[in-house]
């Protein structure tokens, strides 16, 4: 079931971590509360699992401070369109 379901605007800054094997974007979402989102790209190795990639993703949040509990597994679209309909 294709087509559009929104528009989301936003602003994003990309950081690097040292090894360069994640990538660290930080979101501003326009019709968001929290408008701030931190999204973690671990880029996996040829010799790499998705395991692998979720320990490095979980250790990186242990170290800046980001709880499982904060984890959000929806796409942006479905946040926003949640918080239209309740208002």
């Amino acid at each position: 079931m294709g087509g559009i379901r929104g528009q989301i605007n936003k602003t994003r800054t990309l950081f690097l971590t040292k090894h360069g094997q994640t990538r660290i974007h930080i979101d501003q979402v326009k019709g968001l509360e929290p408008t701030l989102f931190i999204e973690l790209e671990v880029v996996l190795q040829d010799n790499q699992t998705i395991e692998q990639g979720q320990e490095i993703a979980k250790d990186l949040c242990e170290k800046i401070g980001i709880e499982e509990k904060n984890h959000i597994k929806c796409a942006y679209i479905d946040l926003l369109l949640e918080h239209n309909s309740i208002k």
